[in-house]
């Protein structure tokens, strides 16, 4: 029983080592796919202030094409009723 012991020392060190090496290409790996994931956010992500800039220029620019269009066309409710 004594002597068996020590080869089964050995395959359990041989299998923690395993381990070990399986745990830190884990921990590697989820590392590099965190900071992917970052970098394709930042890539893809909008800057809230910039579209809000911008679609406050094309509303006012709207805006004045309807009032252009109206004074063009002179519409006026009490004509058209």
């Amino acid at each position: 029983m004594i002597s068996a012991q020590s080869p089964m020392a050995v395959a359990r060190a041989a299998v923690g080592t395993v381990e070990a090496q399986i745990d830190k290409a884990a921990a590697n790996n989820a590392a590099q796919r965190t900071a992917f994931e970052i970098a394709r956010s930042e890539i893809t992500a909008i800057d809230p202030f910039r579209t809000a800039t911008e679609l406050e220029a094309v509303s006012a620019q709207l805006e004045t094409l309807y009032t252009l269009t109206a004074r063009l066309s002179r519409l006026k409710l009490s004509d058209y009723l």
